[in-house]
């Protein structure tokens, strides 16, 4: 399922006998989504080929929102019967279950996790050139919004920190951090980079413990797509923003020595006496980057005006990136390693207790956890959604409604570091129709634990 954004599903059928060969016929399988969009998706063929239409639907399928304990949230999809066939039988089973994974496009397998008010799909066209277009991730600027990595690293002393940022927020907001825990604080808070009030971009390190920083001679609240490169080295501190004059600290060749997370969004620049209003960034971010070098002024140049995505991406490869996250995910891809707030074998799935309703014409039942009449009004203790493997359904009736109901919410509350996270329980709706087959996926879902 998909978080933190438009939902959609995406509804196909296959025409197939039982001698798996292909024949002429037509399968219809119709949805209405909670917000009253029909989607139908037929698939039809003959003399041994097939055709299909897929059909993405708005609407949410499956629960949105925050989980909280003790409080079911609930979402219902409609389903007419398919075709004018009668189903012979219908099934419900899970296909994956984790958390929203943001792809680290690096070897060092370093990827993100969302947490709270972070969604796909922003928009990004290079302010150079046009050929360069990808999507990145938009931050609502709440606390807890912002994307941390998975993998800890120590000590990283000679680096580059890279991202494309847009706001136009008056209280500023963080680019990048990193910081001593996993999730959106620490004891330790350095190499940062934020907006101030005042719209200037500041680059932050810690030398033996004082605050040293330098900050951009231009402003970058404007609401348009600004280039933010900052680097330390022998060199000493030096930020780049878009095609500005570099800004150096000659004096600063070394950060705080420890290990920690690399934060997006967020960079624990609270303690600073010029800190931003406002935490966490109210804007986008895209093609970001942590790299094991100092890029050159002529490499900052080459990203700037990168022609194309690959170009972008050419530059950053070659410089050993800890982490390269595009940030143009769709958020289909769950997260299945260890969550450092959870630690190692303990699954996500495992703290979300679950129900699934069937109402078939005039009858109501209770398939997860499995008993008669309607499901209780909050999922039951030892109903994990990490438990439900597939079920089998009552057949729809030819008497609306038919639909189907899903219920969740926590066994226990949620900790530092999962707070937030969304979570992508993938489920899979199929109907065997005599001779025929088809399949209902629910590819989006936004539940916030």
């Amino acid at each position: 399922m998909v978080g933190g954004g438009a939902a959609w599903g995406v509804f196909s059928a296959q025409d197939i006998n039982n001698a798996n060969a292909f024949s002429a016929a037509t399968l219809q399988l119709k949805s209405v989504t909670p917000d009253s969009v029909n989607c139908y998706s037929t698939g039809a063929g003959s003399g041994g080929s097939v055709t299909a239409n897929v059909t993405q639907c708005p609407g949410d399928e499956l629960p949105t929102g925050q989980l909280v304990v003790g409080t079911g949230v609930n979402a219902s999809t409609a389903l007419s019967s398919p075709g004018t066939s009668t189903a012979t039988s219908l099934t419900a089973s899970t296909l994956a279950c984790g958390v929203e994974q943001v792809a680290d496009a690096s070897a060092a397998a370093n990827p993100g996790l969302l947490y709270a008010g972070v969604t796909y799909g922003a928009s990004f066209t290079s302010p150079v050139h046009s050929s360069f277009t990808s999507t990145g991730v938009t931050l609502d600027g709440v606390a807890g919004s912002f994307l941390g990595t998975t993998v800890q690293e120590t000590d990283p002393l000679v680096f580059t920190l890279v991202a494309w940022v847009r706001t136009s927020s008056a209280n500023g907001g963080s680019i990048i951090g990193f910081s001593s825990n996993q999730a959106d604080k620490g004891t330790s808070v350095d190499r940062m980079i934020w907006v101030d009030d005042t719209g200037h971009v500041v680059y932050e390190v810690l030398k033996s413990g004082t605050v040293e920083e330098v900050t951009s001679t231009g402003v970058v609240n404007d609401g348009a797509w600004h280039l933010v490169v900052a680097t330390l080295s022998s060199s000493g501190m030096v930020l780049y923003v878009d095609n500005e004059a570099a800004v150096s600290n000659t004096t600063v060749t070394t950060a705080k020595n420890y290990s920690g997370y690399w934060h997006l969004g967020w960079s624990g620049n609270a303690a600073v006496a010029d800190a931003s209003t406002d935490a966490t960034l109210t804007g986008s971010l895209a093609d970001a980057a942590v790299l094991t070098t100092a890029l050159s002024a002529a490499s900052v140049s080459s990203l700037y005006n990168a022609t194309s995505a690959a170009a972008y991406a050419a530059v950053l490869q070659a410089a050993l990136p800890a982490g390269y996250w595009p940030l143009n995910d769709t958020g289909t891809v769950p997260y299945t390693g260890t969550i450092p707030a959870l630690g190692a074998g303990v699954s996500i799935c495992s703290r979300v207790r679950f129900e699934l309703q069937v109402t078939a014409g005039p009858t109501t039942t209770c398939i997860y956890p499995a008993s008669a009449g309607a499901c209780a009004a909050k999922p039951p203790t030892g109903s994990l959604l990490s438990s439900f493997s597939s079920a089998a359904l009552p057949v729809l009736s030819a008497v609306p409604p038919n639909s189907f109901e899903v219920i969740m919410d926590l066994n226990n509350t949620s900790a530092s570091g999962v707070l937030g996270l969304h979570l992508l329980p993938d489920l899979a709706i199929t109907s065997a129709l005599g001779s025929w087959s088809a399949q209902l996926q629910y590819l989006a879902a936004s539940v916030e634990l």
